[in-house]
């Protein structure tokens, strides 16, 4: 059985990163503690403590176990050894999520850094899932039956966290008052194309709803919250005058954004960058007094700068001809569709030339132009240099 017991440990920690360890002697039991405690005030992280916790063990009882900082492990005997599968978290903590417990349990706030990396160490699963998979191990290497108890070592009773939420629904009623004045100011600095002030409404927003909430949160409910809030920029936007497709284009850009982002700090800073995106796109829109077919046209080519885009293709795209596109586009901007995408492009590529040590072809790639040559020239006839002569003067 011990072999069976060796496979599914490393099916475990393969398929889920979940760690699963016997402890039998001193030795494993000091090491296992030393390797999980981040702060003394983790009791069950003393050896003496783990010790007396495993006397207790029945043979037929799994222990599920969360401590002061909201790490959880499960642990149940087998042959007389401790077996525990963890730690584990089951929830996301944001840098305000972590300050939130650290003043709850009378900690200094400097150890946030600290307490989100030693959270970043665990796999994240939830409790289902963990239970699942703990009973699949025991069905694995034994016939016995076991039965699932909670094992409470946080140092936050249920008592405080009552008397805490009975708080804050007395204070709930004043929140949503002030919440909605601050959501109607958001919506009103998106309008003028005020970034800084829509910003600082959004943090106050989201400090706001913290508050309310227990600790801890999923990507998909901080997915769900960017999406609320993009819709919120969007309504602001059409009230703004901008056309569609530019606001399309914003969004549909935080929502892949939001998608493929890894942890909750990213999901708040895309946030924050379409809010910017949107405000800029307003007031630019406003200052060039450009009609909303042109402005659209415009944000179409910064944003698929990088495709493989003809004067065609554009009219193609929005419903008119080329000769048209191109004569109206002169007119309200002065040049031709043509050299404003050029602009567009060298500017990246300067960007990139400056920010990045990529090729010359890949860089040119990376802008939507296949021939090098080609880029190069551009290139020149916009900046006087070539792009090497330019990277190697102003690069720093």
């Amino acid at each position: 059985m011990e072999n069976a017991f060796s496979v599914a440990k490393k099916l475990i920690k393969s398929i889920f990163g979940l760690t699963v360890q016997l402890l039998s002697t001193p030795e494993e039991y000091t090491r296992f503690c030393q390797e999980c405690m981040l702060h003394p005030i983790q009791q069950l992280f003393h050896t003496k403590n783990l010790h007396k916790l495993t006397d207790s063990l029945q043979e037929n009882t799994v222990f599920y176990i969360q401590d002061q900082l909201q790490i959880n492990f499960i642990m149940f005997k087998w042959d007389a050894q401790c077996v525990i599968l963890g730690p584990f978290c089951t929830h996301i903590f944001s840098r305000g999520d972590c300050i939130q417990l650290l003043k709850r349990l009378n900690l200094s706030i400097n150890l946030y850094d600290s307490l989100l990396s030693y959270r970043d160490r665990f796999p994240l699963l939830s409790i289902n899932d963990a239970f699942n998979i703990t009973t699949s191990l025991i069905k694995v290497i034994t016939d016995k039956e076991y039965r699932f108890q909670t094992v409470d070592y946080s140092a936050i009773t249920e008592e405080n966290i009552k008397s805490e939420e009975n708080t804050l629904k007395q204070q709930y009623s004043q929140f949503i008052r002030e919440h909605y004045a601050i959501e109607q100011q958001f919506m009103h600095s998106i309008e003028k194309g005020d970034a800084e002030n829509a910003i600082i409404h959004l943090k106050y927003q989201q400090r706001g709803f913290q508050s309310f909430k227990r600790l801890g949160t999923t990507l998909e409910n901080e997915r769900i919250a960017a999406a609320i809030v993009r819709t919120m920029v969007r309504i602001s936007a059409i009230h703004a005058g901008l056309p569609t497709l530019s606001i399309d284009l914003l969004s549909r850009a935080n929502t892949i954004a939001s998608r493929k982002a890894k942890n909750v700090d990213e999901i708040y800073t895309e946030k924050e960058k379409m809010v910017v995106a949107f405000c800029n796109e307003i007031k630019k829109h406003k200052e060039q007094g450009y009609s909303n077919l042109i402005s659209s046209v415009i944000c179409y080519m910064e944003h698929e700068f990088d495709e493989n885009i003809t004067v065609t293709q554009l009219a193609k795209e929005f419903h008119i001809s080329p000769n048209y596109l191109t004569n109206i586009f002169h007119k309200e901007t002065g040049r031709t569709p043509t050299d404003y995408l050029r602009q567009i492009r060298t500017k990246h590529a300067q960007q990139l030339l400056l920010a990045t040590n990529l090729s010359i072809q890949k860089i040119s790639e990376k802008i939507g132009i296949d021939d090098s040559n080609y880029f190069v020239k551009l290139f020149k006839k916009d900046f006087g240099l070539t792009p090497s002569q330019y990277r190697k003067q102003y690069k720093l």
